[in-house]
C-alpha cells in the first residue's frame, strides 16, 4: 500500500496501517467528479486516488458514529431523572466491560 506522506490529515496514517484487507472497487464517476478527485491528487493534498476515497469513506464512518452518539446521548438524557451511582452499579459496569474485553481478546 502506498505510503500516505502527502496526506493532510496525519491521525488517519494509523488507521490505514491497520487496514490489512484490501480490496478493489470500480467507480463510475462523470468526467467532472473525476478531473475534481484528479485535483485533489495532483494538489499533494493525498498521495492516490484511492487515499482520497478511504479518506472520505472515513469521514463519513466518523459522522455516522457522531450522530449515532449523540442519539445515545439524547436518549440517556430524555430518559428521566438521573440518580445517583451505588457501588453495586459500578461494579455491574466494571465487570460488564471486562466480560467484554475478554471476549473481544479471548
Amino acid at each position: 500500500m502506498a505510503t500516505v506522506a502527502k496526506n493532510r490529515h496525519s491521525g488517519y496514517r494509523s488507521l490505514m496501517s491497520s487496514e490489512r484487507d484490501i480490496t478493489t472497487m470500480n467507480v463510475s464517476l462523470p468526467r467532472t467528479q473525476k478531473e475534481f478527485v484528479d485535483q485533489q491528487v495532483q494538489q499533494g493534498s493525498f498521495s492516490t486516488v484511492s487515499d482520497y476515497i478511504r479518506d472520505l469513506i472515513r469521514r463519513e464512518q466518523r459522522a455516522l458514529a457522531r450522530e449515532d452518539l449523540e442519539r445515545k446521548l439524547l436518549d440517556g438524557l430524555n430518559s428521566g431523572a438521573a440518580t445517583e451511582m451505588t457501588k453495586k452499579d459500578w461494579k455491574e459496569l466494571r465487570d460488564g466491560l471486562a466480560k467484554r474485553l475478554t471476549r473481544r481478546d479471548g
